[in-house]
């Protein structure tokens, strides 16, 4: 549930912010109330590493912080609920594995491209991860937006899931490197574009000089949601 949680977040997030919901709704405390340390072991008077302690309560906060906004009234709790649109969104992000029974919502520039590829390796239609072929992110993976509502629901409730996240700073900063430092077709098909739009120079690009702060320039409002939908 908890990927299906992040999914739905993220989603109803989205509606919050449009209907000012967001405003109303009051932050989990920073600190567990007393008693709630659910990953403390009753009874276990060893050490703790100081470390490994900062890590489950940075956990216990982020997962609390998906309860309190998957609990509010107005946050859709099924994937029925969300609109045509962000629910065909969401569907054909998750990826379907039915010999091993799970399901994976990939998200672009968080290693989705390997774990395309694992997927692959466990179908059958790759050898093995190190293959070097040109990554095909639609051939030979099963997407549970391709599947009808019975059968949606069904893996759903009974397949295990999961999901990757990564701080969105890296995100961007990944597809910058990647999208106009190694693809010709981005530069031309985006980079025009986006100097147009957020470069006050006058001076005409054909889209191979795009910065890292055009960019983020064309991405900062998607970043800070993307911040907040990554709880921290």
């Amino acid at each position: 549930m908890l990927m299906f949680g992040v999914i739905v977040a993220s989603s109803g997030l989205l509606l919050m912010i449009e209907r000012g919901i967001l405003a109303e709704v009051k932050p989990p405390p920073l600190h567990p109330p007393h008693g709630d340390h659910a990953w403390r072991s009753s009874g276990d008077t060893r050490a703790v590493d100081p470390e490994d302690m900062d890590y489950q309560v940075l956990q216990d906060v982020r997962n609390r912080t998906i309860r309190t906004m998957c609990g509010q009234k107005n946050m859709p709790h099924s994937i029925w609920e969300l609109s045509g649109g962000q629910r065909k969104t969401v569907l054909k992000h998750i990826l379907v594995n039915d010999k091993y029974r799970f399901l994976y919502c990939y998200v672009p520039k968080v290693a989705c491209s390997n774990w395309k590829r694992i997927l692959k390796v466990l179908d059958g239609a790759l050898e093995n991860v190190n293959v070097k072929l040109k990554m095909d992110h639609k051939s030979d993976l099963v997407f549970l937006g391709d599947m009808k509502p019975d059968e949606i629901s069904y893996r759903l409730k009974h397949y295990y899931k999961f999901i990757f996240v990564r701080d969105p700073m890296e995100r961007l900063l990944s597809a910058y490197r990647n999208k106009f430092g190694e693809i010709k077709e981005y530069q031309l098909k985006y980079g025009v574009e986006i100097v147009k739009r957020y470069r006050k120079s006058t001076r005409k690009s054909a889209g191979d000089d795009v910065t890292f702060s055009d960019l983020w320039r064309k991405n900062k409002k998607k970043c800070f949601m993307q911040l907040h939908s990554m709880l921290l």
